[in-house]
């Protein structure tokens, strides 16, 4: 029925049914229903509707008519279902803002003795649940009620009972995450204004949904979003006809709550933008009587502090005595913003002597649940005031909803904020993935370099571990921390150099997840935890990357290319690969190195997959006998494949050529480099497919239940046919 669910289980149904959209024309003859259950919706002169039919069983026909009416038979159905009325923008109208909204209908209905009725119709949402609801006038042979009886009320003259029930098993349509209970709200007349069941009734009245929603609300029950409402007719089993003579909707929609709890905030502009692109800036160097910000726990103490400060002359300290827990806490008023996409970013420092990781994460006070989600893990050294940024939020969207930003501490240890920042991702995303630094060396971002920053620097690399990915701290622009950048600094400072050698490469620097093309090659990072964990990443138009990651069981960073006018390929790879397992529960940690090349014949695929790091098991997982692999060299190197891999002369264009090196270069628990060059001409010669020509290649780190370092500093495409 609705557009957001499949069919669920109602007074009219037996079970849960999945409908599938279909393009259907506004008049349905009932030979065109076939094949599988369909849905049909759209809009005809400013009023929406909707049509369902389970299975596509028996005659079912619909057609719009004058005066924003339809007509409507069946006959053999198993369940129907017409709807016309009004679409909501999804969470968008919150139940309680509708003061007034009035249905109008005249029908002539002929429900011939079956399961039919028909009156008002819709859903709602939170992020808590889905609420469906029906407002029955009249009916057939059956009156339909569910679930506990509420009382009744009086609406237009009319006595109204009201039920309410659960449903337990619901699929939703728009493929996100499933809310844990949806319910069914009936208000059904006590008296059938139908006047007879077995031929044709007419029927007029005005529903006000408003006085049904509010009778809800005051019952207990719990109003949503609204997505739809409108006039309808239902069947089940039976066969049946209705004209709707004219449907008529007036409504009142405030941006206050007419009726129910208030919302957590008040509708308004939202806040300004800075010429950084921020809404939202606090650097903490005044004191304000209406602050959002503070201690996030009972036992924090949050307060300014001139002892230690990233910019102008105070900071906020967050404190706590022996092990009480720690953390900084922001309110975000939704109202302050133009978009749900945020991006935010802070200053932050701790002086306990170690490393510490610190958790982005952001909560609703309000939610029934106890919703929290920790977004980020960022490690954090001592001493060093860092860069907390490219930190993305997607609010929820709910009225009702009062979200914190926290930063907590992984260990219960003092820790300074300033610097403070949240925007709309739009305004500010492309000034803090992609921006280039205004002072090159500026290692403690003083705006200058001296040496303080060679002070800086050294005590950030006793604190790091040898293999480490950095944008913030980094001096020589290869997005890596290391002696190297020390030698450069200290060089510049003492004046023995004129100044700090330019990059080599133009970087891009990514936190977390992305995916970006930059020159002729495409990357693709994601990633999968249970948990927050930390991913950093440099990449360069020629396909090379440098990544270093943490606190997750999935991660794969892929480097794509396209190949043009290429005849023949030789790709050359090489780098390093630096890992710890980190596998729980039984679980194998592994990562592996993976090459695949595409190459192309007229309308023909073959794909080459060459996988190092991949475990004995996982190389023979399609085989029960060790025996069906053979051992082959081609191109000067040794590879496992499947004897029975034979290449047919209509080739799969889904097809991999798996190839297995017999040994692994990439091992997890140790630090791996590799200097590889493969030549694809040979591999194509073994299986007899010279004629194809090379299309793509891709790189790919793919890690399971590890954390670590890899670096792919060479990725060159070779054609050997006009190599010299």
């Amino acid at each position: 029925m609705p557009k957001l669910f499949t069919k669920t289980v109602s007074a009219l149904t037996a079970g849960i049914c999945m409908f599938s959209a279909v393009s259907l024309p506004s008049v349905i003859p009932s030979a065109q229903v076939y094949a599988a259950d369909f849905m049909k919706n759209d809009t005809v002169d400013g009023y929406y509707y909707e049509l369902w039919n389970q299975n596509c069983a028996g005659d079912f026909e619909y057609e719009n008519t004058e005066n924003n009416g339809f007509t409507l038979s069946w006959s053999g159905i198993e369940n129907a279902f017409a709807l016309k009325g009004e679409k909501f923008e999804r969470k968008n109208v919150y139940a309680s803002q509708i003061k007034e909204y009035t249905v109008t209908y005249d029908e002539d209905v002929d429900y011939m003795d079956g399961n039919g009725f028909s009156g008002v119709y819709g859903w709602m949402e939170d992020n808590n649940a889905y609420y469906e609801f029906y407002i029955v006038d009249s009916w057939g042979s059956w009156r339909p009620v569910m679930g506990n009886a509420l009382g009744s009320f009086e609406s237009n003259g009319i006595t109204y009972d009201i039920y309410n029930g659960r449903l337990s098993s619901m699929t939703d349509y728009w493929g996100g995450n499933i809310p844990p209970t949806t319910y069914i709200y009936y208000s059904v007349a006590r008296d059938n204004l139908a006047e007879k069941t077995d031929g044709v009734c007419n029927i007029k009245n005005t529903i006000n949904v408003a006085d049904h929603f509010k009778k809800w609300q005051n019952s207990g029950l719990d109003l949503g979003f609204v997505y739809d409402v409108g006039f309808s007719v239902q069947a089940y089993r039976s066969a049946g006809s209705a004209r709707i003579n004219s449907i008529e909707i007036t409504k009142e929609i405030t941006d206050d709550n007419n009726y129910g709890p208030e919302f957590t905030y008040k509708s308004h502009e939202p806040m300004p933008t800075d010429e950084e692109g921020r809404k939202e800036f606090i650097d903490f160097e005044t004191e304000n009587d209406d602050e959002k910000f503070g201690a996030a726990f009972t036992g924090t103490k949050a307060s300014y502090d001139t002892e230690s400060y990233f910019s102008g002359e105070r900071s906020m300290l967050i404190s706590g005595k022996d092990k009480e827990s720690r953390g900084f806490e922001y309110k975000i008023d939704p109202y302050d913003f133009s978009s749900k996409d945020l991006l935010a970013g802070l200053k932050i420092c701790q002086n306990s002597g170690r490393n510490i990781k610190f958790i982005f994460q952001v909560a609703d006070l309000n939610s029934k649940t106890g919703y929290c989600r920790d977004l980020y893990l960022r490690t954090i050294p001592s001493g060093i005031w860092t860069d907390m940024e490219d930190l993305h939020i997607s609010l929820l969207n709910d009225l009702f909803a009062d979200e914190v930003i926290r930063i907590i501490p992984s260990e219960d240890v003092d820790f300074w904020i300033d610097d403070f920042y949240l925007g709309d991702a739009c305004d500010i995303e492309d000034k803090h993935t992609k921006k280039s630094r205004s002072v090159l060396g500026d290692v403690n971002r003083d705006s200058a370099v001296d040496i303080y920053d060679v002070l800086t620097l050294r005590r950030l690399l006793i604190s790091t571990e040898d293999y480490n990915v950095n944008f913030y701290q980094d001096v020589n622009g290869d997005c890596k921390l290391n002696m190297s950048d020390l030698v450069a600094l200290t060089r510049f400072v003492l004046g023995k150099t004129k100044q700090i050698p330019e990059p080599e490469k133009e970087l891009m620097y990514f936190a977390d997840d992305f995916c970006e093309t930059i020159g002729n090659a495409e990357f693709d990072a994601f990633s999968r935890s249970e948990t927050a964990g930390e991913i950093k990443s440099a990449v360069c138009s020629d396909g090379t990357f440098s990544t270093q990651w943490s606190g997750k069981s999935y991660y794969e960073l892929s480097s794509s290319q396209i190949l043009e006018n290429f005849d023949e390929l030789s790709l050359k790879y090489s780098g390093t690969v630096k890992t710890k397992s980190c596998a729980t529960f039984g679980n194998e940690s592994s990562v592996k190195i993976n090459i695949s090349a595409v190459f192309k014949s007229d309308s023909d695929t073959v794909n080459f997959l060459i996988e190092d790091g991949a475990s004995k098991k996982e190389r023979l997982r399609w085989l029960s006998d060790p025996d069906d692999m053979k051992l082959v060299e081609i191109g000067g190197h040794e590879y496992y494949i499947d004897k029975n891999d034979e290449l047919p002369d209509e080739i799969d264009p889904d097809k991999y050529i798996w190839l297995y090196p017999k040994e692994n270069i990439i091992k997890t628990d140790e630090v791996c480099s590799f200097d590889e060059e493969i030549d694809f001409s040979e591999i194509l010669k073994y299986f007899s497919k010279e004629e194809f020509k090379p299309y793509s290649v891709q790189c790919s780190l793919t890690t399971y239940d590890t954390e670590g370092f890899a670096e792919i500093n060479e990725l060159s495409c070779i054609d050997n046919s006009k190599a010299e």
